[in-house]
């Protein structure tokens, strides 16, 4: 169980894991086989049927991040660096809770 410090953060997660996953759901039952995506797309004439998928696969690695992030909370591992180990700054945390690198090890990949 998490700490009573964690507990706000757990809560944020949870939220934004509740919004993913029904802006998944949208998503799904207007592309039952298909990649287009009428009803954003005409909500949007600018959207194409290659910006909804990229906005699919960026809701689902999203959800996989904050599933993973609760999961460290309840394991105790919160705040550390799923590669290196370390501890993840504050300030990282403040700005994504999810986040499951430390900008180092996060540098090393996009660099």
């Amino acid at each position: 169980m998490p700490s009573d410090k964690n507990i706000a953060i757990l809560r944020r997660l949870e939220r934004q894991l509740v919004d993913v996953q029904h802006n998944l759901q949208m998503i799904n039952a207007e592309l039952p086989g298909s990649a287009d995506s009428p009803a954003l797309i005409n909500s949007n004439p600018t959207l194409t049927s290659s910006d909804v998928t990229v906005i699919k696969t960026h809701m689902l690695r999203r959800s996989l991040l904050l599933k993973s992030a609760i999961k460290r909370l309840h394991t105790g591992t919160f705040g550390q660096c799923c590669v290196c180990g370390d501890s993840l700054s504050s300030n990282h945390l403040l700005a994504d809770p999810a986040t499951p690198t430390c900008l180092d090890c996060q540098n090393e990949v996009y660099l």
